[in-house]
């Protein structure tokens, strides 16, 4: 299987690893958002990315 834009695996699990946009990163404390997709499977990684909404944490929605 190919490359995955965003997922890393960290020992047998899959996880969505994003970098938080400059402006958001003061407000959040870090400079990249990492979250379990919960599976060691790649093809099910791929098909349940998680939502981001920068524009919710930006303007408070």
């Amino acid at each position: 299987m190919g490359f995955v834009a965003n997922v890393v695996q960290r020992g047998r699990t899959f996880h969505f690893r994003r970098r938080i946009p400059a402006d958001l990163r003061q407000r959040l404390g870090r400079h990249e958002l990492v979250r379990s997709l919960g599976t060691g499977d790649i093809r099910a990684a791929k098909l349940d990315p998680p939502p981001l909404k920068w524009s919710a944490l930006r303007y408070g929605f």
